[in-house]
């Protein structure tokens, strides 16, 4: 389920008119930072992944930047972190509302 779910993050994120490379790059664009963190936090509190998991998902080497991102940066004021917040977490609800069906 979690590289399935990856996956649709990821082609929601593209969706949207972001490049899979730039979020994943070394890139400091405003937006591109945005999109990181909002991926970072929804897969840190909402799916439980540790920080190393999304240091690997955001192709990055350290995990250092990862807690920067899901402890010190809640307030984000921008609309691309807003709007990829809800986007992501529609996705996460289309897999979770999937997986409800199949729980005994």
């Amino acid at each position: 389920m979690t590289d399935k779910l990856i996956k649709a993050l990821w082609k929601a994120i593209e969706k949207e008119g972001y490049d899979r490379k730039d979020i994943q790059s070394k890139s400091r664009k405003r937006e591109a930072v945005d999109v990181r963190v909002a991926v970072a936090q929804l897969l840190y509190y909402r799916l439980g992944y540790t920080q190393i998991q999304i240091a690997q998902v955001l192709n990055r080497h350290e995990h250092s930047i990862v807690n920067y991102w899901v402890n010190h940066m809640d307030e984000r004021d921008s609309y691309e972190f807003r709007a990829m917040t809800k986007i992501l977490n529609k996705v996460v609800d289309r897999y979770e509302n999937h997986l409800a069906k199949f729980e005994l």
